[in-house]
């Protein structure tokens, strides 16, 4: 088993346990009822949701027909200890449920297709960007903040990913983004520069702007990402919003959104055109800030005081 992550080896897991079932053509009610339990206990244990238990693995796996040195191998996969997490950390933000599986999915994936006509991707953000974000739908500054750097940590798994696994990661994002002003002109401005510095430093992440006068395509007014696994786990779909997510397994849903982000591809602009005019919005905000009269200046006050 080498040295794979504990999350790799959950997902080869449930990826065979999935087919091998399918491959033996027995419906999940037919395992449901081997176990004694729910058909959505089988789909847990086929995403990674629940780990089985050595006897429940066991009946599975001779009811599927595997051979002896197959089941000792998932067998010892099952065995392994899952990723480890911090304490606390989803239940104490009370993090939904939905969104801890978002996260699953990111530690599992190989790698990832991202687009999005007004949002940055959360591995992507600063924490004043991801707080903006986030301050519509949680009032309580503090643990927005909490929320915040729980999605800035999506960050610096990304970037350990990109290090030890050729992941790679692939952001379609909107031109809009870069004038949406979320957070202030401060805000925004620390964000795009945080975001050229990762564009010229991580060598897996490839951003493509999508330019504002392309007209329509398919994934225009969605946020989404097409996570791809090992074989033979098959790519799901998640569509992210800022208080809410969604993940779809369907095979038709995730063939679309793969010939989407294809035609996608074609049309958005080169990376080298993409640096170009994210240069050009950080100069931009530069020089308006440059030029902005400072609070409590006279200007200011003039401005403030109105006519006279």
């Amino acid at each position: 088993m080498g040295h794979a992550q504990p999350a790799q080896r959950r997902a080869e897991l449930t990826a065979r346990l999935r087919m091998l079932r399918e491959h033996a053509e027995v419906a999940r009610e037919d395992a449901a009822r081997l176990l004694g339990c729910t058909p959505s206990k089988i789909g847990d244990l086929e995403t990674g949701r629940s780990k089985p238990k050595r006897a429940e693995l066991e009946k599975l796996l001779i009811h599927y027909g595997a051979p002896q040195h197959e089941r000792e191998y998932l067998l010892a996969l099952a065995r392994m200890p899952a990723p480890r997490r911090p304490q606390g950390t989803y239940s104490t933000l009370g993090v939904p449920a939905i969104q801890r599986r978002v996260l699953d999915l990111e530690a599992q994936a190989v790698s990832a297709c991202y687009y999005s006509s007004e949002l940055l991707p959360p591995p992507l953000r600063v924490v004043s960007y991801a707080d903006a974000v986030l301050v519509d739908d949680e009032p309580d500054s503090r643990k927005r903040q909490k929320l915040a750097e729980l999605q800035v940590s999506r960050r610096d798994h990304f970037k350990e990913l990109i290090d030890s696994e050729p992941l790679r990661y692939r952001c379609f994002l909107g031109e809009a983004a870069l004038h949406s002003g979320i957070g202030g002109r401060e805000v925004m401005l620390e964000q795009l520069r945080y975001l050229c510095y990762l564009t010229a430093s991580l060598p897996h992440l490839e951003l493509r702007l999508v330019p504002l006068g392309m007209g329509g395509h398919a994934l225009l007014g969605q946020t989404i990402t097409l996570y791809s696994f090992r074989s033979p786990a098959p790519p799901q779909l998640v569509t992210e919003g800022v208080s809410q997510s969604f993940v779809h397994r369907s095979g038709r849903t995730v063939r679309d959104a793969g010939r989407a982000f294809y035609s996608l591809a074609n049309r958005a602009l080169t990376r080298a055109d993409t640096v170009t005019r994210l240069t050009k919005r950080i100069n931009a905000l530069s020089a308006a800030k440059a030029t902005s009269p400072a609070p409590g200046s006279a200007a200011t006050a003039s401005s403030m005081s109105g006519p006279k």
